[in-house]
């Protein structure tokens, strides 16, 4: 099992589209399809547009909303504000409507040859700039996201 993921940027029914059918593939070699959006669920559904439908078509788990900074959260795995829903469009991650719910946010943390530190994942800044720390006292970097989220872990070095 796996799944798939793709933030989308440029003409938004042509990227949509092209999500919908890269969906499609994966669905068909077996793999998940989670879609993370900054809309709500209600307004995908409520504008009834075709591109819209079919990625939803195509989608496992929708997470949907945008992240709001005076509700930040880092509770639940995949979002970081409290106004996010989960939104379960098949049975395939049901289990995480549950409290007890193993899953949680994390950090993977990847080591180069060269030493540097690539960080991939939803924690507190406090806890990035904890780490960026300790990583120092070992001779290692955290290197530059090459993101459109580099605010959310500024370079504090």
């Amino acid at each position: 099992m796996g799944n798939y993921s793709c933030r989308q940027r440029g003409n938004l029914p042509v990227v949509t589209r092209a999500l919908a059918a890269l969906g499609q593939l994966c669905r068909k070699h077996g793999l998940s399809v989670i879609t993370f959006t900054g809309y709500e669920h209600n307004r995908l559904v409520a504008e009834r547009r075709e591109d819209w439908k079919a990625l939803l078509a195509v989608t496992d788990l929708l997470l949907a909303g945008p992240f709001l900074e005076d509700q930040k959260d880092f509770s639940r795995p995949w979002v970081g504000s409290r106004n996010q829903e989960f939104v379960f469009l098949t049975d395939r991650y049901r289990h995480l409507q549950t409290d007890s719910c193993p899953a949680k946010n994390g950090l993977e943390i990847h080591i180069a040859s060269d030493g540097g530190v690539r960080l991939n994942g939803l924690v507190p800044g406090e806890d990035i700039l904890s780490l960026r720390q300790e990583l120092a006292l070992l001779g290692l970097q955290i290197l530059k996201k090459e993101s459109n989220h580099d605010k959310d872990y500024p370079d504090k070095s």
